[in-house]
């Protein structure tokens, strides 16, 4: 819908401030705990603005790792 629009990897990206490789290999990852994509037309994999949001709401803190002893 166009209050909820479908996002490819690179508009992820570009909302992350990263490359779509990066997202696409979040996407692949089995643990990442990436969504499953809302729409597959034409074969290519995209998410609603709101699926991605909360994905990033949930995402631990770029780094999270660097303040563990």
């Amino acid at each position: 819908t166009g209050t909820d629009p479908l996002l490819t990897y690179r508009e992820m990206a570009d909302r992350l401030g990263g490359k779509p490789g990066t997202v696409k290999a979040y996407a692949l990852r089995r643990n990442s705990n990436f969504p499953l994509p809302d729409d597959r037309t034409l074969g290519h994999p995209r998410w609603r603005l709101s699926t991605f949001e909360a994905w990033v709401g949930a995402r631990r803190g770029q780094g999270w790792r660097a303040g563990r002893t």
